[in-house]
């Protein structure tokens, strides 16, 4: 490969891979936390109300993967008093629910999907052991009730808020009547399926370029070449830049103004999202580095099939051909680079909402 191909493959896998590192984005890692509670319950039969205690806790901006939540306490009058038995109520916004009571400790689990995001947390005494006295301990103390230890545990994921944005503007809304537009969005959807099969082509040609030139099957012959795609290759440029710039300078203009309309060049987004003022330079940048290797091997590509048949008929770019320097690129580089791109722009198209 000769060094200017390589460097015109080389700058172009790192121009596609500082894309690439614009579009990723980290995933969030769950997080584990602990939340502790002190509280004190009487005996629910010397004062009712003070018997329950009840906790609440919201978290906003997280996915709750998996709540523990443990219940401990000790006898205040020691081992001479009867148990005191607790009992313990979590539920939360979605439906989840659960209770138990027990003596010396109770624990609730949940974990699984579907888990909300506001928790509430009873902790009652249902019962507190009195302390006997007396001969053969007959007579019992009133227990007045207990202190008690809850540990909340939660896993959870942060959850990005999306934001919902503006109501639709009326301009916007006109712009679903009008043909234009629906042309707009046609060559949209075309061009983007045309760079697919561009880089498909480019590939079948970089793979069977040796095993099927001298096959007898006079397509495999043509697909081992650099025709099919280098001939599709003109007319998917050509279909994007009709989309990206008349058609979409036309929408810009409707919906913001035609003073606006420059100021969103090339004015192409998502059909589905109605906001086009944020930039869509990534349109900027696929007609530009698509029309470089054209140029390159102008020669070539307007001498070859079908290009010969309609740009044959006029003596000016007979002449621009003729005039035209020896193809820059061979063969190969051409196929590595139609692929590269090829793939790369029809993943971004079908993948990246230009605007938001």
């Amino acid at each position: 490969m000769r060094h200017g191909g390589l460097a015109a493959i080389t700058g172009l896998m790192v121009l596609l891979l500082l894309s690439v590192g614009a579009f990723a984005q980290e995933s969030s890692e769950p997080v584990t936390e602990t939340i502790d509670e002190l509280g004190y319950c009487t005996n629910p039969e010397e004062n009712s109300a003070a018997s329950t205690y009840q906790l609440s806790y919201e978290f906003t901006d997280k996915e709750i993967l998996a709540v523990d939540v443990l219940l401990t306490w000790s006898d205040d009058e020691g081992s001479s008093s009867n148990p005191d038995v607790f009992g313990l109520r979590v539920s939360d916004d979605m439906g989840a629910s659960s209770s138990d009571t027990g003596t010396g400790s109770v624990e609730l689990v949940f974990d699984g999907d579907g888990l909300g995001s506001n928790w509430t947390v009873i902790v009652e005494c249902v019962e507190a052991g009195m302390t006997p006295y007396g001969p053969l301990g007959r007579f019992g103390a009133t227990d007045p009730g207990n202190t008690w230890d809850l540990v909340f545990i939660y896993t959870y994921i942060e959850v990005e808020e999306v934001p919902t944005g503006p109501p639709i503007p009326q301009e916007i809304l006109d712009l679903y009547e009008d043909p234009i537009f629906w042309t707009h969005v046609i060559f949209m959807i075309a061009s983007t399926y045309m760079f697919g099969i561009v880089g498909l082509l480019a590939g079948i040609a970089l793979v069977t370029r040796k095993r099927w030139a001298e096959d007898a099957n006079r397509w495999k012959r043509s697909l081992s070449t650099n025709r099919p795609f280098r001939a599709l290759a003109s007319h998917t440029w050509m279909v994007f830049f009709i989309a990206a710039v008349p058609l979409g300078m036309y929408v810009a203009g409707k919906a913001y103004g035609w003073e606006n309309a420059w100021t969103s060049l090339p004015a192409v987004w998502n059909p589905w999202f109605y906001d086009i003022k944020n930039a869509d330079h990534v349109s900027l940048i696929v007609i530009a580095l698509w029309a470089i290797p054209l140029w390159l091997n102008r020669r070539q590509l307007v001498a070859s099939r079908p290009h010969a048949w309609f740009f044959g008929r006029f003596k000016r770019a007979r002449q621009f051909a003729d005039d035209a320097p020896e193809p820059t690129l061979t063969d190969r580089e051409m196929a590595i680079i139609y692929f590269i791109m090829g793939v790369f722009v029809f993943l971004v198209f079908m993948v990246q909402t230009h605007g938001n």
